[in-house]
């Protein structure tokens, strides 16, 4: 908080930060001031409490949709009523600038990991069909490309293993196995093992 002074404070997954310190970063918007709190590194556990230091900041928070309910209604309410709230879309429209996009994205993936090869064109359709599936319309694709990341990922490894010189449509399908959600995995999984997963 205090390190952004006079910047940006920009915090990812909101909610999982603990109601103490959301009503501390509630009392730092309000005031533009705190103490700075800890312990000193050489200390036997003495706490270290300075006098009220200036942070004034620009918050950015982000976080799902579901997690809203976890913020405390305090700090929630003072950025609705000082600031915005944006909510992004998890879909975008199929589109040839997009399709365009979602061809450089993959190009994107594959340099960033280094290690894997290129995707042949089948590879690419077959990405881009199961960015259409996960978005639940054939007019759309998926935004969650952290997950579409780990798909091309999985596929890229596959691809490896068989020692192909170009991820192929047969490598993002079996990738598609592997990059299933929890949710997934527990609905098809047999019925003993459900139960057994519930009762632990």
């Amino acid at each position: 908080i205090h390190r952004a002074h006079g910047g940006v404070l920009f915090i990812d997954e909101v909610s999982t930060l603990s109601l103490e310190s959301q009503q501390s970063l509630l009392t730092a918007i309000q005031e533009k001031q705190m103490p700075i709190l800890g312990r000193s590194p050489g200390s036997s556990g003495t706490m270290v409490c300075s006098e009220a230091v200036p942070c004034e900041f620009l918050l950015i928070v982000a976080g799902n949709l579901d997690d809203i309910e976890k913020m405390h209604p305090a700090l929630r309410s003072r950025l609705r009523g000082y600031g915005y709230e944006i909510l992004t879309n998890d879909t975008i429209p199929a589109s040839a600038t997009n399709t365009s996009q979602m061809v450089q994205f993959i190009a994107q993936e594959v340099q960033r990991d280094g290690r894997i090869p290129h995707v042949r064109t089948d590879g690419i359709e077959a990405i881009l069909d199961e960015a259409k599936r996960r978005s639940g319309s054939d007019g759309t694709y998926t935004a969650r490309f952290r997950e579409l990341g780990g798909l091309i990922r999985i596929a890229g490894d596959l691809a490896r293993q068989d020692d192909a010189a170009f991820i192929e449509a047969l490598h993002v399908e079996r990738a598609r196995e592997f990059a299933r959600s929890l949710e997934e995995q527990l609905a098809d999984a047999p019925v003993s093992l459900q139960i057994q997963e519930r009762a632990s």
